[in-house]
């Protein structure tokens, strides 16, 4: 993979630990792309200098991608990149997934720490627009 433009020293050696622990991420050629909407996978949301957000995913991209996403979207900026890691099984994913969480601890990844005020805000405003965009359709 092609180093990003946004990726820091501190960013580089958080994927490399990563990809010591999950291998290469994928590519996102159309063949990929194909694979990947079909097999678990890990993802992992970065920005600049920190993995943000770890998470898995039995359907694919679609969990990673979903614009409902409980801990992701509407946090997005423009300047985070999207790591993927296809998995053999669901099974292996979570195994995987919970382990990632509890080594690398990720800001975004909030089950172990209350919700900042802001954040609770942030989700509750995204949720309601997503629905009211919904409702217009």
């Amino acid at each position: 993979m092609m180093a990003s433009l946004y990726e820091s020293s501190d960013l580089r050696a958080a994927l490399d630990r990563l990809r010591e622990m999950l291998g290469q991420e994928a590519d996102l050629s159309s063949e990929t792309i194909i694979k990947l909407r079909t097999v678990p996978v890990i993802y992992a949301w970065t920005r600049t200098i920190e993995i943000l957000y770890v998470g898995m995913s039995s359907r694919g991209m679609a969990r990673a991608m979903d614009p409902l996403h409980h801990a992701v979207h509407h946090r997005l900026r423009g300047t985070e990149c999207l790591h993927v890691w296809p998995q053999p099984s669901e099974r292996e994913a979570r195994h995987w997934e919970a382990r990632v969480i509890r080594e690398m601890q990720p800001a975004w990844n909030t089950m172990h720490r209350a919700p900042q005020p802001e954040e609770a805000i942030d989700y509750l405003l995204s949720c309601h627009i997503a629905r009211a965009t919904r409702l217009r359709r």
